[in-house]
């Protein structure tokens, strides 16, 4: 695969979302089902940030109402208090004991003093490993064990968990099917301060694994995938702060770690009008072109700069400018793509959280065919399908909906098609999306299992 869209073969991008915490066991930590979107909170800050973007910037005037939990930026409760080692009371009520620690703790090895939100107990307790000794420690009712920050947390701050793993042979990620040809790492602060070698600090990221073993697990897989690309996602709901991007940190990281390039994921509110030239204009305009023009200027060629584009980025104008739905984000990728659409190697078309036909209006193969217009060759388009459920608009996607979707594509010769999460429990699974999307594309190998369990 070659930068600037410049291949042939279709592309099957994944989002991994690197948040090493947990959820409620048995509750899946995502996003809640279409019929409880305008009343129910969700589990974590990013998608909570997400589903209030999408009401916002594709609503158009559309009933819903964004969901109730604290959204990003929100004043934070006070700091949780410390850790504290379980009675004998406690002990008998969790059973998160230190016998359990130290089982937990016996394989990690000498690895110096941490703490591993135990996963099992829905993080309310945390093992500290010790030199291959563990001790139990307990959360204050209410609170979770959460990995990034190494101390007891608010849930509503939680995502995805990342399985810590010894070593790069026993990742998940190390073990993406080849079909997966560009993966992104989710999700890097824009004004981070990272400054150099193996760690996370100063990033945003966080795994459950070391740094260490996740840069080798970078590296094995593309070993084993010569032709997969692992580019860092900079960005996204809970991180928008694009006014003081630091691309010399960004592109640091991303040379530290072997990663391919950078996936810029401008959310973030804007607002959009249309002018009486009937050309649209955001407010995000000049932001977002300058992280294009940035993120390129310190990651020059053979490296990639690749954008997740809003679903409704490229309406506004011409044929599209009565597609629906309308919202404050309709157009907000067009003076980018006009600027700096040049620059960057693909558009990952974010074509959900927007509805459907029947709830909003929205079309996945019109926003096709509009962004295809905007951005040449159509081959640097991928369009993006999401494991459901949505966070916003009602849309449910199936396996037929996702085949024809890829049909769409194939047909327009655009990339592929991008999918959010590989992560995410939901019906259909990731795994099923995934291999229906390779075998229209007619892709190699898509038997292939998308994840396989962590090996510890």
């Amino acid at each position: 695969m070659g930068p600037r869209g410049g291949t042939t073969a279709p592309l099957f991008a994944a989002l991994l979302l690197a948040v090493a915490s947990c959820g409620a066991v048995g509750v899946p930590p995502i996003r809640v089902t279409p019929a409880q979107v305008q009343a129910a909170a969700v589990g974590n800050a990013y998608e909570q940030a997400r589903a209030a973007l999408a009401a916002r910037g594709n609503g158009g005037g559309i009933p819903v109402k964004a969901p109730a939990a604290a959204a990003a930026g929100t004043v934070r409760p006070s700091p949780p208090p410390p850790l504290k080692r379980p009675g004998t009371a406690a002990a008998a009520a969790t059973t998160c004991t230190d016998a359990l620690a130290t089982a937990f703790c016996a394989d990690k090895g000498q690895l110096g003093d941490r703490f591993y939100a135990a996963v099992a107990f829905s993080c309310t307790c945390a093992y500290r490993c010790v030199n291959g000794r563990g001790y139990a420690y307990i959360c204050q009712d209410g609170l979770q064990f959460n990995n990034a920050i190494q101390a007891c947390d608010w849930p509503y701050n939680m995502s995805w968990t990342d399985p810590w793993v010894s070593s790069a042979t026993s990742s998940q990620l190390a073990s993406l099917p080849s079909y997966v040809n560009i993966v992104c790492v989710a999700f890097m602060l824009p004004d981070a301060s990272y400054s150099g070698g193996v760690t996370f600090e100063g990033t945003g990221l966080s795994f459950s694994s070391d740094a260490a073993v996740v840069k080798a697990s970078i590296a094995l897989l593309k070993k084993r995938n010569p032709a997969t690309k692992v580019l860092i996602s900079v960005g996204g709901a809970t991180y928008p702060n694009w006014d003081e991007l630091n691309a010399t940190s960004v592109a640091l990281f991303v040379k530290t770690f072997g990663f391919d390039g950078v996936d810029v994921d401008f959310e973030g509110t804007t607002t959009c009008t249309r002018a009486a030239t009937g050309r649209m204009a955001c407010t995000s305009d000049a932001p977002y072109t300058r992280a294009v023009q940035l993120l390129r200027k310190a990651l020059p060629q053979p490296y990639l700069v690749t954008t997740a584009a809003w679903s409704i980025g490229a309406y506004g104008e011409g044929l599209w400018a009565n597609s629906k739905p309308q919202g404050a984000n309709t157009g907000m990728s067009l003076n980018m793509l006009r600027s700096a659409g040049s620059l960057l190697d693909y558009v990952l078309v974010m074509s959900y959280d927007a509805g459907d036909k029947t709830t909003t209006g929205y079309d996945p193969a019109e926003a096709l065919q509009a962004y295809c217009h905007y951005v040449q060759p159509c081959s640097k388009v991928l369009m993006g399908v999401q494991v459901p459920p949505e966070a916003w608009g009602g849309a449910v996607i199936t396996v037929p909906k996702a085949q024809a979707l890829a049909a769409a594509v194939k047909a327009k010769g655009a990339g592929g098609l991008m999918l959010w999460a590989l992560t995410k429990p939901g019906t259909p699974s990731a795994q099923q999306l995934a291999q229906a999307a390779c075998n229209v594309l007619a892709m190699r190998n898509c038997t292939q299992p998308l994840l396989r369990a962590a090996a510890g």
